[in-house]
C-alpha cells in the first residue's frame, strides 16, 4: 500500500463520510474548535463576574450561545478591571470598605 492512500483519516481516499467525521473533534472543525477555545480563555481572563453574567444570559437565551459567547469574549479585560467588574464584592469586603 502507497502511503498516499492512506494520506486522509479514515482509510482510502473515497472513504466517505467516516473520513470526513474523523476530522472533526468534538463534532466541530478544528478551526472551529481552536477559535471557541480561544473565545473561552478570553472570557476566563475577564474574571469571575464576567462569567457568571454571561452564563446567566445563556441560561435566559440557549439559542443565543455563540452571540452571547462571541461579545464576552471581544471584551477588554483591563476595561473590566478598571471598572471594577472582574469580581463580585462579597458583603464583608463591602463592609470592611464601608468601616474605613
Amino acid at each position: 500500500m502507497r502511503k498516499s492512500d492512506n494520506a486522509r483519516p479514515g482509510g482510502s481516499p473515497g472513504a466517505g463520510a467516516s473520513s470526513t467525521r474523523s476530522w472533526l473533534v468534538n463534532g466541530a472543525h478544528p478551526t472551529a474548535e481552536r477559535a471557541r477555545r480561544q473565545q473561552v480563555r478570553c472570557i476566563h481572563a475577564l474574571g469571575p463576574r464576567p462569567l457568571g453574567e454571561m452564563l446567566r444570559e445563556i441560561k435566559r437565551d440557549p439559542a443565543g450561545i455563540d452571540q452571547i459567547v462571541e461579545r464576552y469574549a471581544g471584551l477588554d479585560p483591563v476595561r473590566v478591571e478598571a471598572a471594577g467588574g472582574r469580581d463580585w464584592l462579597d458583603l464583608r469586603d463591602l463592609l470592611r470598605r464601608v468601616r474605613r
